[in-house]
Formats: structure tokens, sequence, C-alpha cells
């Protein structure tokens, strides 16, 4: 996430979206202690992967989904975001990721 958060695309128009799916590694706390401005789903089985992101992008305000894995690492150099945001003329842009 702080690949994310670190990106320059403007705060106000990013939404993160944190899938749980009964984690054991603490994570959930640290997304919680860490990173409060992030959308924690804490789910109390596992539903999978697909499950999650469906779950997830329910739950998402924004007009185009990204979904990004824990693994996943941006290139702050690359302005991805916004030339999605342009392409797509889109006002509002979120990315969700899943653990």
């Amino acid at each position: 996430m702080n690949f994310v958060l670190k990106t320059e695309f403007p705060k106000l128009e990013i939404e993160i979206i944190v899938f749980d799916n009964v984690s054991i590694d603490g994570s959930r706390e640290i997304v919680k202690k860490e990173y409060p401005e992030v959308i924690l789903i804490k789910n109390k089985k596992n539903v999978g992967f697909c499950e999650g992101n469906n779950t997830g992008i329910e739950k998402s305000t924004g007009d185009l989904v990204v979904l990004m894995n824990n693994d996943t690492v941006v290139n702050k150099k690359r302005a991805y975001a916004k030339e999605l945001k342009t392409r797509a003329g889109i006002k509002r842009i979120f990315r969700l990721l899943g653990k």
C-alpha cells in the first residue's frame, strides 16, 4: 500500500479497499494501525480470491476499479492512474488491494 499511497495522484481521489480473507499473519492489525484511511473488510471465512475481489468492488464508490494483489509494486515514476483516468474520462478512481 505504501507504493499506492506515495503516488502523486491526489489522495482525495483514491479509495483503497483491503479485503482480508481471515489472515493469521497480523496483517489486519497492521492495516488498521498503519493505514487508517484504508477501508478494511474483515471476512469471517476464507471465500477465495474472486469473491473477495467482488465484495471489494461492491463496496467501492469509484468509477474505475484497479485490482492489485498484495505483492504488486507500483512504479512511482509512471503516472498510470492519471493516464487511466484521462483515457477513460473518469472523475474519481480508486485501487483495490487484496490479502
